[in-house]
């Protein structure tokens, strides 16, 4: 089971190494490119340079502090809507897979895109016949500054940086009062993240390690590991990051659907970091029982050390808090809004 595990990390690892070190295509004529470069050598397209994860962890705290900055249409098919730029590229033109879909004459499959890049959020065009304006002028990149009017096709749009002012609240009558409030705000990734959570903090007070000598076993929980920190060693007392960890994913999603409010890729990357933490400390468990299992002393007194289900429970809750997480991440940062 441990095996499968680190197995699973593995993988995880070399797909977002993939994803952001591998190999890299225009997004005009699908030719590959070098992966430093920023214009097709092929049809002369500007791109935007490749994800920096670091950087998308650091611009989501900023924007989670100062607003989410956000296109507003004033003509056009979406006219009186507003649009979040909340994750690091926002991809606008007639195909589906924009976030943007914009389906009128004269905008390309693939039209334009703005990236958040260092705080600033710069548009580029990916060369088409129609053009992208600013301001009137026709622009192939942009950095997008208050107030800005985009104009792709018949539709315009301005952008605005200010957080936009708080609404009242609707007076709810007693007759009436809140159907379903909760369950809105419960997406997939917080589904599965608190559901992750529960499971780890329940199993932390079932076995994890099962001693077993000759006909006789003994058997502690996570509990009792943290606990018994003088009888384990000085480190085991780090255990009491479990149950933390898990609380913490708890109320930052019962947070979030009591306050729609709040940034969600904020409580997103808090559900991650929380996460993370959990995983790791409980990881730690699995090398110091392999350590133990390589002494002389145990060998030789005839103890036999395993992990049991306990463990396992926990160790799949936090892998589950991070998946729900990372579904979070990817669901506010890349919303997708179609006709």
């Amino acid at each position: 089971m441990g095996t499968i595990i680190l197995l699973f990390i593995l993988i995880a690892a070399i797909y977002l190494g993939f994803v952001y070190l591998g190999p890299r295509y225009c997004p005009n004529c699908r030719r590959r490119v070098v992966p430093g470069y920023t214009q097709c050598p092929y049809c002369n397209v500007t791109y935007p340079p490749r994800p920096d994860p670091l950087r998308e962890l650091l611009e989501a705290f900023e924007r989670a502090l100062s607003g989410t900055p956000r296109l507003v249409c004033i003509r056009g098919p979406w006219q009186g809507r507003e649009f979040p730029l909340s994750g690091r590229q926002f991809n606008l033109g007639r195909a589906t897979n924009n976030h943007l879909r914009l389906d009128e004459p004269g905008v390309a499959p693939h039209h334009a895109v703005i990236v958040s890049y260092r705080g600033r959020y710069i548009l580029y065009d990916y060369g088409t016949q129609s053009g992208t304006y600013v301001n009137g002028q026709r622009i192939s990149k942009h950095e997008l500054r208050p107030d800005d009017r985009v104009q792709i096709g018949e539709s315009v749009f301005i952008f605005q940086r200010r957080a936009p002012a708080p609404q009242p609240k609707p007076a709810i009558t007693p007759s009436k009062g809140v159907p379903l409030r909760g369950l809105r705000g419960l997406t997939l990734g917080r589904k599965i993240s608190g559901s992750g959570a529960l499971v780890a903090l329940l199993c932390f007070f079932l076995p994890w390690v099962e001693v077993s000598c000759g006909g006789m076993r003994i058997s502690a929980s996570g509990l009792d590991l943290a606990s018994r920190s003088s009888e384990m060693g000085e480190g085991s007392g780090v255990l009491f990051l479990v149950p933390l960890a898990a609380v913490a994913v708890l109320v930052s999603i019962y947070l979030a659907v009591s306050n729609p409010n709040l940034k969600a890729r904020a409580i997103a990357l808090w559900e991650f970091i929380a996460g993370f933490v959990g995983l790791i400390v409980t990881g730690l468990v699995y090398f110091a029982v392999q350590d133990a299992r390589s002494n002389p002393e145990y060998f030789g007194m005839g103890l036999l050390l395993n992990l049991i289900y306990g463990y396992w429970g926990t160790l799949a809750g936090f892998i589950a808090v991070i998946v729900g997480a990372i579904l979070d991440l990817k669901e506010s940062g890349g919303r997708r809004w179609q006709r």
